[in-house]
């Protein structure tokens, strides 16, 4: 099977090819990822793939059977963050998988545990180690409804996980960012964006929602002054 190519350009479409080629798809992403200019990748590839030369945008590149997988295992993690939601947490959940089994799963507990360092990434991959009997987490993927920040990000790493799936970008705290590309033991970690963002974004914009809302209902205090 070939593997589906989306390129995106100031929100617009430009292809959504079925079916490429996979050494197409390797030169692309290997082209993208060392932050060529796409302008230049298309002069190279457009005889392949489309006559329109974009001036910037957005390429994913991915097997339609892994897109499935992927989606399927993101559910998951998006079953941890809405029980993080109910529970008054920052609705973020994450999913550890190998051979498509789940190894750990974990939600915020920030509030709960009183704990900065109580993230769901952080939750999972114990979870994952203490099956396992090992701290290696070799051959794993990450599924994480929110880009992970630099301590989850160095938890990622110490364990040796091999890929890591999130939905939404965290503007401010995520940690992947180009020309930030991280390497995990010699190897590129290998990073997927995107998956099921909207149901991510929903989620955290009502809990923000009732938050605030909550906020304003607060009773002011009564304040005696001598």
């Amino acid at each position: 099977m070939g593997s589906n190519i989306v390129v995106i350009t100031n929100k617009k479409i430009l292809i959504n090819r079925k079916n490429a080629p996979d050494l197409l798809v390797k030169e692309i992403v290997l082209y993208f990822w060392q932050k060529e200019p796409i302008e230049r990748i298309w002069r190279r590839l457009c005889p392949v793939v489309c006559a329109q030369e974009p001036t910037h945008g957005i390429l994913i590149a991915m097997k339609t059977d892994q897109l499935q997988v992927d989606n399927y295992f993101m559910g998951k993690a998006l079953e941890k963050a809405t029980e993080a939601f109910e529970k008054g947490e920052v609705p973020i959940g994450a999913v550890i998988v190998r051979d498509q089994k789940i190894l750990g799963m974990g939600r915020n507990r920030v509030e709960e545990c009183c704990d900065v360092t109580a993230h769901a990434e952080m939750e999972a991959i114990r979870n994952a180690q203490l099956l396992l009997g090992d701290w290696r987490l070799t051959a794993t993927t990450i599924y994480v409804t929110k880009e992970p920040c630099l301590m989850c990000y160095g938890a990622i790493l110490l364990s040796r996980i091999a890929r890591v799936v999130f939905g939404i970008e965290d503007p401010k705290k995520g940690i992947f960012r180009p020309p930030t590309f991280f390497f995990n033991g010699g190897k590129k970690l290998e990073i997927t964006s995107g998956i099921r963002s909207e149901e991510s974004l929903e989620l955290m914009k009502r809990f923000f929602f009732v938050l605030r809302n909550k906020k304003r209902e607060l009773p002011l205090c009564d304040i005696e002054i001598s």
